[in-house]
């Protein structure tokens, strides 16, 4: 039994030990290949034999618009919000609108009973007139008898006068009524009413705040390292949330100087260019802020590549014999959409028309033998 133990001991570690050397062996033939492709790719350049096929488009001085994205909400302005109150004071009888309700011009509102002390006050300047009308018959009738002197014909008329401007006063503020309604001045939007049914509310209090349709305006949240780079006047073009699809564009009018609390980000406040009619208060919005336009060297994206970490494009050299790819590192200082902007990092290291190459740019190195080829076209999703 012992013997037989042994030996299958021995075959067991005869075979691991093949296993390991048959890994072994896999595992130096990967390394030896993969030493022989990256020896190959750095010494394509110096081969003469080898040559790139790439495809090129001419340098050219463009335009950039950089745009700054945000989000924000629809708002009311201030400038265009009302406060509507009773002179009288009273108690709330009816309210017949709410808040965020869309109101129009004389349309009823609020119901309120006026204040008892108003109508007594109007009481008694109606009595006070009627004393100082006979005061005034009574002194035109003593001058007329040179019992009295002309100016006190002339104090009893100023005094009638008084008496009579006081009552159009108490009319005008609704004293001579029971009950008031309170209509809107305008097309408006309720923003709030702080006194409900039953409170009683001082002469002066509010009784609802309103904020004209047309007057909306936009708020905008943005870093505050982003504030020096927009001014009034900069155009924003947006969309709400909920419908990315229908843009409109506004216009800044200004950039807050301190931080939102909310929000931790700085404010930029923007008026909408359309009639603000169809907008809502408090609509969350995306937008694009246009930043003044910038102008360089443009070339798509996809044409720079890292070299040693560092943004290279490619420039196709012509010579008598062969074309060679030209290696310019660069700083990429603005990119929009699939495009950039470029700046050589040594003066003078591109032209306008200069040759770049767009495709085939990974596999070159600087001094490689090109072949130009036209631009392939992009390849045709199929229609399901």
């Amino acid at each position: 039994m012992l013997g037989l133990f042994s030996v299958r001991a021995l075959k067991c570690k005869s075979g691991r030990a093949q296993t390991h050397g048959l890994i072994r062996w896999g595992i130096s033939l990967v390394s030896l290949l993969a030493l022989l492709g990256m020896t190959s790719l750095a010494l394509a350049a110096d081969t003469p034999g080898v040559v790139a096929s790439v495809s090129v488009e001419s340098l050219s001085v463009q335009s950039l618009t950089p745009s700054l994205s945000a989000y924000g909400q629809v708002i009311a302005d201030p400038t265009h919000t009302q406060s509507l109150s009773t002179q009288t004071g009273g108690q709330v009888r009816r309210v017949l609108v709410e808040a965020g309700q869309r109101v129009t011009k004389n349309q009823p509102l609020l119901v309120i009973q006026t204040d008892p002390n108003a109508n007594l006050a109007y009481a008694q300047a109606l009595s006070q007139r009627v004393v100082l009308q006979q005061d005034l018959t009574q002194k035109r009738y003593l001058f007329a008898r040179q019992m009295a002197t002309h100016q006190e014909v002339v104090s009893a008329e100023q005094a009638l006068k008084d008496a009579v401007q006081r009552i159009k006063t108490l009319e005008k503020i609704g004293s001579n009524q029971a009950t008031q309604t309170v209509v809107a001045s305008e097309d408006a939007l309720v923003m709030t009413v702080p006194a409900p049914v039953g409170s009683m509310v001082a002469p002066g209090g509010a009784l609802l705040t309103l904020s004209a349709q047309q007057a909306l305006l936009l708020r905008f949240g943005i870093e505050p390292e982003d504030a020096a780079r927009i001014v009034p006047g900069t155009p924003i073009i947006f969309h709400s949330v909920f419908a990315p699809h229908g843009l409109e564009q506004a216009t800044v009018v200004r950039v807050d100087g301190q931080i939102n609390p909310a929000t931790r980000l700085l404010d930029v406040i923007a008026k909408p260019d359309a009639a603000s009619a169809n907008f809502i208060t408090g609509t969350p919005l995306q937008g694009d802020i246009r930043l003044p336009a910038l102008q360089g060297f443009v070339v798509p994206i996809d044409a720079v590549v890292l070299n040693s970490g560092v943004p290279t494009i490619f420039r196709v050299e012509q010579t008598h014999a062969d074309a060679k790819a030209i290696a310019v590192p660069i700083r990429v200082a603005l990119r929009v959409g699939q495009n950039a902007l470029i700046e050589p990092r040594v003066a003078g290291a591109l032209h306008a028309h200069d040759a770049i190459v767009i495709q085939g740019q990974y596999v070159l190195q600087d001094g490689m033998t090109v072949q130009v080829e036209p631009k392939a076209a992009p390849a045709e999703v199929p229609t399901l």
